[in-house]
């Protein structure tokens, strides 16, 4: 019996490999038909790669090299959406925005959009070191230069906001701006060449980029078919008359020195969008003040309305919290708004 079962053992054994010589066969081709498919699909792989690196970067660099590629012409016609547009846009949206004249232009401060980003950088590097901060906000003012010289936005000095440090800086796009001089300028002054005082001004808006215009730069400006001095003086008079520019009163006390009057460029509008500014600001934080512990739950806080300002609640939170009077703190209750 013993010597049966040997041989058994040694027939099953010798019988086992003929039964995976011929299962190895099939699987042998069918990896080889996938080698091929493999190959033939990772072909085209680096060149999907590239493009999307290419096109879905966000950093400064990559996007520097991604225009570098594209046309001159391109380039020129390019709307560069940098993180200050887009937080600008972002404030339009939410409705955290102010509004200036008649045909409500909206506008937004220039510190609450240096806030957002200044808080996007602290999301991304999970610090809060002042080395971020200075780091965000230069970026920032280069990146809102970069935008006035693209016609993108305007800046616009606010007076009398009743801020404690700086002066209050609005951001307006230029879109909105020139739709504001073309509705009020335009068949204003039409002179022989005809060309309205909407189309003149809209030469010295290309021209200036910043916010201040001395008085024989505007009038040079505002010169385009040599006219006389009288017709000028009449176009500098109707642009400071409708709100467009507004003297520097630096330079009122100093008329009897010199002649030459600065002019701030500024919307027709804009001091009663200031006086609103300034009122809200005072009432928002007395009424904190007065609140029990000094501190009010947002959502209660975001529903009242405030009686001597012409602008919704949450923009004057925002706009206190980023100038850092006020601040946003998180308890198990909620969200709670405190005096900083």
């Amino acid at each position: 019996m013993d010597q049966d079962a040997e041989s058994a053992i040694t027939n099953s054994v010798n019988d086992t490999p003929k039964m995976k010589i011929k299962l190895k066969r099939p699987l042998k081709n069918v990896e080889d038909s996938q080698r091929k498919r493999r190959s033939e699909i990772t072909y085209h792989r680096p060149l999907l790669k590239l493009e999307v690196k290419r096109f879905s970067s966000t950093s400064i660099e990559e996007r520097k090299e991604t225009l570098e590629y594209s046309k001159q012409d391109e380039f020129d016609n390019l709307v560069m959406m940098s993180d200050a547009l887009m937080a600008i846009h972002s404030l339009l949206q939410s409705g955290e925005h102010a509004v200036v004249g008649t045909h409500n232009i909206p506008i937004v401060l220039r510190h609450m959009v240096q806030n957002i980003f200044v808080q996007q950088q602290h999301q991304k590097n999970n610090d809060m070191h002042e080395d971020v901060d200075l780091g965000a906000s230069t970026i920032m003012t280069t990146e809102l230069k970069a935008l006035v010289e693209q016609n993108q936005i305007r800046q616009i000095n606010l007076m009398s906001t009743n801020r404690k440090c700086g002066q209050d800086v609005a951001l307006v796009l230029m879109q909105s701006y020139l739709n504001e001089v073309h509705r009020l300028l335009h068949q204003i002054n039409v002179r022989d060449d005809g060309t309205d005082l909407a189309q003149r001004f809209m030469h010295v808006l290309d021209k200036v980029k910043t916010s201040h215009v001395s008085d024989t730069e505007i009038m040079v400006l505002l010169n385009t078919s040599n006219a006389q001095l009288l017709h000028v003086r009449k176009d500098v008079d109707t642009l400071t008359k409708l709100g467009f520019i507004v003297k520097n009163r630096e330079n009122i006390a100093m008329l009897s020195i010199s002649e030459n009057i600065g002019y701030q460029l500024s919307l027709p509008g804009i001091g009663a969008a200031c006086k609103s500014v300034a009122d809200g600001r005072t009432e928002l934080i007395r009424r904190i003040r007065c609140s029990r512990f000094s501190e009010i739950k947002l959502t209660t806080l975001a529903q009242k309305n405030l009686k001597r300002s012409d602008f919704s609640t949450m923009f004057h939170i925002k706009d206190l919290c980023s100038t850092g009077q006020l601040k946003i703190i998180n308890l198990p209750a909620g969200d709670f708004v405190k005096l900083a």
